[in-house]
């Protein structure tokens, strides 16, 4: 990959570290919540907070898609600018082109959605998937009839994966001809879709988001930099040292460090050295550094010497460069053209009177790249379209012409395009931009225009859009500079504080965390700080507990020390509950909260008589982390761990593992390796992480000569848990220590003990599988033991492909001959998942002699091997002998024959497998039988005869439930021509069934089934099932009634969903609910129906529903059912739904303008008194909401 700024410098792939966290849904995260849920009041309004950021956990890329319900792949990557969405999606389509990653498809497609244009795909034209891969990747050339059928098949089948890169630069340009184009691909085809969060309104059962680098991702990512431009640099390593010194002891810098091409940005500004003593603090300095390099390099090619240059000689060097940009920028901004076309340069030449023919360098400052998609040599350059390297620079320099026009003689112009476009989120980073330019002497002139603009009537109805919009604003200017109504604005974001804590307003708190847990510097004014300390004088406990976990939540580096004297009160005068509460707060301050007073009053605090405040102790010295790390804390921790406590036990173990190398003692290491004898399994398992965090931040020889040591000398728990310490240590750590130590236990007497050890060799990653561990586990395949023979087996599958050479396979050929039933199936599993390596003629004969072996143990084995093989062994022979395994006398056989059958795909879909199939799920056992649906289900297309669908219904009848679930899923998957009335009428007697899982499968049976299942029966059957007793069932209904379409959403169903809700358990459901809830919305002509009564028992359903944030409702729905109905019931639900939304809304003349997300919608009113009535009922919400409307807006 080229480098973002400098693309003569590129790097592999492979080397960039991309972190991704799974976003649970709300149904996860309230069983979460249960469990976490000490008292209901506690959690009624910060624990909102967790509900916006989702509870996310690392996944493996591998382990993508195992979160998809249905047969069709669909998952939604979110991601801020900057934060490597893309080079995520080149690296797994890397990954997949290497074999190494997503085997099940045939294809994998990457669009980059920003190249799919009108200019390149004109209305002149009608398109299909197979058009959009030849524009794409064939231009010059044709496909073959038999490339294209070949496509056509795979598309059909499910063996395309597309990957689709950029949705929020595609949404509001995409080209006429390709709606429906796209619309097929989200709606039928296996995918991945990309986006900044802003734009998305789409609804996802299966949502990622990058996180971008961790903390760990940032010091690996600058050795390799400064590593690879060692013959650059002088001392390399010690800049890059450098750099992490700096980028830790500046927070803002090192928060946006962990945005890769942020990252890549100071690394690479940092290494001109004239530019590495640079105090960079924001993101606007940042970009605006990276500009002035810029600048100076492209004067260096000019041959201009710029070294005793200041910055505004060399700006007026490159004036024309930056000026044209600028322009360029701006008006892509405004016109929504990500891809920058000739006819916009043309139009952009013309306004700045330079031009690319005189200026040829205009194009190749570093900031802009081309689309090449004319033969080469044939093409002027002017005539290419081009795109800025990354959206963040077009905005910031779109940002900069904003200023520049400010101060020019088009102020009024730009005020209105301020006042415009302030709450269209597409503009968002620009006026954030722009608020951070302002801190330049350049632009100070600019500031009392730019924020009469940002206040400027018609002023956001609704409000939080607006207050939103100062926070991101304010922060950027990081108090670089004050203004006239700065300490205004502070005063109002404390107001909405104050409100939103001492009101328990949980929408408004919502939305104002989200703020300012974004924020780096806004939440260290003294203005903010002053009113959590007003708040903590409060009498109510609840405001308190809130404050306190507010303050846990955001960023406050530079704490008040009467704030932090406050927090110390707490922990020793007020209740337990406050006291965890206190110690949370402290330890998310980290070390700028290390006072001496704290970590005395901390220390005493791991003795106090209730050990969970103890535990909470704990918790907060190791955030504060190692300059706590005093020999007085640590002595402390290391006693917790000898108290009656459990928890207190565990908590001082995770303590202790943040305090890194200063715990690397002797003593301190004895002490937790004792611990993995403690009677409680969390405090063994908690020791070990400790261990494994000492050894990861210091590498010490100490941890792990002593860890091998205790292995091979203590008890059974400490050589299981040291061996699991080893391995983990070993994943990040590539030393010879580990892996000899672990080769050493392979031959221990214990055989318990060596299948751990196979375990650590195995996990210790891919790049530690060296010939030595190979050789390691080849030879733990001859062990006296059968048990370390089998686990060694087990091992070497795991490691799949990197271990799949040959002396490998030939030890597990010959282990196929083993005595010992277990060791043989783990055998054949182990090649199995050696992927197209292990797929050799041998092999292959050997695994179909294994179909006739004596032993159905591995008769089963070999099925099992063939369905992991897969497609790829999928030969008629093989077949064939798969279908007369289905003839076997063991049941276990012929359900794992079934499972081969399964994996093998369309290439089993033959009549006599068919056949054979439809045989056994007429005559097996109810395993079997399940299992014979399951194949049928898979090759539904091919499947769907009468036969087939008959047998299938018969199963239905199945007195055995897994059988009954298995034909509803197979129905289900065969579609809409499984649609027929007699199947409709079996599943409907189905939601009747005494099994949830039956119930269940039932329900998303019909929910694949579409449309045509939708009659007034089914409707009526799934409107019942809201009331079903278990929640799996239910929340598998109103995700049938949301996905079969606009038929199925009547008034009667929106009814039942509102009736529904008063159950006490139905309000349980959270997200589930919420989402079929919401979606029941969107059908303008039922809601349209509703009477008085049903509109305010809805309004209370929407207030009382935590989940229901109305993000799949057109914003504008709510209020054009009030305008066309002119009825007053709507005015709840219109104006709530707003601020649901997080819409805003102003009024011009006759005009209604909504803003939601990157849209913006306009109403015509003709009766100027509607508009009156509406704008009342806003204000009339913002008093209800205990907001003083004129004090927002005081400095108007």
């Amino acid at each position: 990959m080229k480098r973002m700024v400098n693309e003569e410098k590129s790097f592999s792939i492979e080397q960039n570290y991309i972190n991704l966290a799974m976003v649970e849904t709300k149904e996860q995260q309230e069983k979460e919540k249960k469990l976490k849920r000490q008292d209901e009041q506690k959690d009624a309004i910060l624990g909102t907070y967790e509900e916006i950021y989702g509870i996310k956990t690392s996944i493996d890329v591998k382990k993508l898609f195992e979160k998809c319900k249905n047969p069709t792949k669909k998952v939604l990557v979110l991601g801020r600018a900057g934060i490597g969405k893309s080079t995520f999606c080149q690296y797994v389509t890397y990954l997949w082109a290497k074999g190494e990653l997503w085997p099940q498809y045939d294809l994998v497609v990457l669009i980059h959605l920003r190249k799919v244009t009108d200019s390149r795909y004109p209305s002149t034209e009608n398109y299909s998937p197979l058009d959009l891969i030849k524009k794409e990747y064939f231009p010059y050339s044709d496909l073959s009839n038999d490339q294209k059928e070949c496509f056509k098949r795979q598309l059909n089948s499910g063996k395309v994966l597309w990957i689709l890169d950029g949705y929020d630069e595609f949404v509001n340009s995409i080209p006429d001809k390709l709606r429906d184009v796209f619309d097929y691909i989200l709606d039928a085809q296996n995918h991945i879709l990309t986006s900044r969060p802003y734009a998305i309104a789409l609804s996802y059962d299966v949502k990622i988001e990058i996180t971008g680098f961790t903390d760990n991702n940032i010091v690996k990512y600058i050795e390799h930099f400064f590593e690879q431009i060692t013959n650059e640099i002088p001392n390399a390593s010690f800049e890059g040292q450098k750099l992490l010194n700096f980028l830790k002891s500046n927070f803002s810098i090192w928060g946006i460090s962990h945005i890769p091409v942020n990252l890549e940005l100071i690394c690479s500004l940092w290494s001109d050295s004239n530019c590495s003593k640079k105090n960079i603090l924001t993101m606007t300095t940042l970009y605006e550094n990276i500009i002035e390099w810029l600048c100076r390099r492209h004067l260096q090619k000019r041959n201009i010497n710029h070294a005793s240059m200041r910055k505004k000689k060399v700006y007026d060097l490159c004036s024309k460069e930056l000026q044209f940009l600028g322009t360029l920028a701006f008006n892509a901004m405004k016109y929504n053209e990500i891809v920058l076309s000739s006819t916009l340069l043309e139009q952009i030449e013309n306004e700045t009177a330079c031009y690319i023919d005189d200026h040829p360098q205009l194009l190749n400052f570093g900031i802009l790249k081309s689309y090449d998609d004319k033969p080469t040599g044939n093409q002027i350059q002017a005539e290419k379209e081009y795109y800025f390297l990354h959206l963040s620079f077009q905005e910031f320099f779109a940002a900069r012409h904003l200023l520049q026009k400010l101060k020019n003689s088009e102020k009024q112009e730009t005020t209105d395009f301020i006042s415009s476009y302030r709450y269209n989120r597409r503009f968002l980073y620009v006026f954030i931009f722009a608020a951070g330019l302002l801190a330049q002497s350049e632009y100070h002139s600019c500031i009392e225009t730019f924020w009469k603009a940002i206040e400027e009537e018609p002023v956001d109805l609704v409000g939080i859009v607006h207050i939103k919009l100062i926070i991101e604003c304010l922060d950027e200017l990081d108090g670089q500079i004050l203004f006239r109504q700065s300490a205004a604005y502070v005063k109002s974001i404390s107001q909405w504080l104050d409100i939103c804590i001492t009101d328990k307003t949980t929408i408004i708190t919502n939305h104002l965390l989200y703020s300012l847990g974004r924020t780096n510097t806004l939440c260290n004014n003294s203005m903010i700080q002053n009113k959590f300390i007003e708040l903590l004088d409060a009498e109510d406990d609840v405001v308190k507990r809130t404050v306190y976990r507010f303050i846990s939540h955001i960023k406050i580096y530079r704490p008040l020390p009467k704030l932090i004297s406050k927090l110390l009160d707490t922990l020793r005068n007020s209740n337990d509950h406050l006291r965890s509460y206190a110690c949370e707060a402290l330890g998310k301050m980290g070390e700028k909260a290390a006072t001496n007073e704290v970590i005395t009053a901390l220390i005493d605090t791991l003795r106090d008589r209730d050990k969970y405040i103890a535990s909470c102790s704990c918790d907060a010295l190791g955030n504060i982390c190692e300059k706590v790390a005093t020999d007085e804390v640590i002595i402390g921790l290391a006693n917790a761990l000898h108290d009656g406590d459990d928890y207190l036990r565990s908590r001082a173990c995770g303590a202790l593992g943040m305090m890194g190398q200063k715990a690397a003692t002797e003593d301190v290491i004895a002490t937790i390796i004792d611990a993995f004898e403690d009677e409680n399994e969390d405090v063994r398992n908690c020791a070990c992480e400790a261990l494994v965090k000492i050894g990861e931040k210091s590498a010490t020889k100490q941890v792990i000569v002593s860890l091998i040591d205790a292995v091979q000398t203590r008890g059974w728990n400490v050589r299981v848990h040291g061996c699991v310490v080893l391995e983990k240590i070993g994943e990040t750590t590539e030393t010879k220590e580990i892996i000899a130590g672990l080769i050493n236990i392979l031959h221990d007497e214990d055989d318990s003990t060596a299948i751990w050890a196979c375990e650590a060799l195995r996990k210790i990653d891919e790049e530690v599988a060296t010939e030595e561990v190979i050789a390691s586990l080849i030879s733990a395949l001859q062990n006296e033991y059968w048990d370390v023979r089998s686990y060694a087996c087990m091992c070497l599958g795991m490691m799949g492909e990197t271990a799949a050479i040959e002396n490998v396979i030939v030890a597990l050929m010959n282990a196929l001959q083993d005595e010992v039933m277990d060791v043989r199936s783990n055998a054949l599993e182990a090649l199995g998942k050696m992927g197209e390596k292990a797929i050799m003629e041998p092999i292959v004969t050997s695994l179909k002699d294994a179909l006739h072996d004596d032993d159905w143990n591995v008769r089963r084995g070999a099925c099992e091997v063939f369905a992991l093989m897969g497609e790829k062994v999928g030969t008629k022979e093989i077949i064939a002998d798969l279908i007369d395994a289905l003839q076997d006398e063991y049941e276990e056989v012929i359900s794992s024959a079934c499972k081969a059958l399964t994996m093998m795909g369309e290439k089993v879909a033959t009549k006599d497998a068919i056949a054979a199939l439809t045989n056994v799920l007429r005559d097996g056992d109810w395993n079997v039988k399940s299992c014979a649906c399951k194949a049928l289900g898979k090759i539904s297309e091919k499947a769907a005869t009468k036969e087939v669908i008959g047998a299938l219904t018969d199963a239905l009848q199945n007195e055995n439930s897994s059988v009954r679930s298995s034909a509803c899923e197979a129905l289900g998957n065969i579609g809409e021509k499984a649609a027929t009335d007699e199947v409709m009428a079996s599943l409907i007697n189905a939601f009747q069934d005494h099994y949830e899982d039956v119930r269940s499968c039932a329900y998303r049976a019909i929910e694949n089934m579409g449309e045509k299942a939708a009659t007034d029966e089914v409707i009526i059957g799934l409107i019942n099932a809201f009331q079903d007793i278990f929640a799996t069932a239910r929340s598998c209904a109103y995700e049938a009634v949301g996905k079969m379409g606009a038929k199925s959403t009547t008034s009667k169903v929106i009814v039942a969903l509102v009736n529904a809700f008063s159950s006490a358990c139905v309000k349980s459901d959270g997200y589930p609910f919420a989402s079929a809830f919401e979606k029941s919305f969107c059908s303008y002509h039922a809601m349209k129906e509703l009477d008085s009564e049903i509109l305010s028992k809805l309004f209370l359903c929407i207030r009382q529903n935590k989940d229901s944030y109305l993000r799949q409702m057109p914003a504008d729905q709510l209020i054009k059912l009030f305008l066309e109905t002119n009825s007053d019931d709507w005015l709840p639900l219109a104006t709530y739904g707003a601020l649901l939304q997080q819409v805003a809304v102003t009024v011009i003349e006759n005009k209604i303008i909504i803003y939601h997300m990157n849209e913006m919608f306009e109403l015509p009113v003709s009766q100027l008194s509607t508009i009156e009535i509406l704008v009342k009922a806003f204000r009339k919400q913002t008093l209800e909401l205990g907001l003083n409307y004129s004090a927002m807006y005081e400095t108007n």
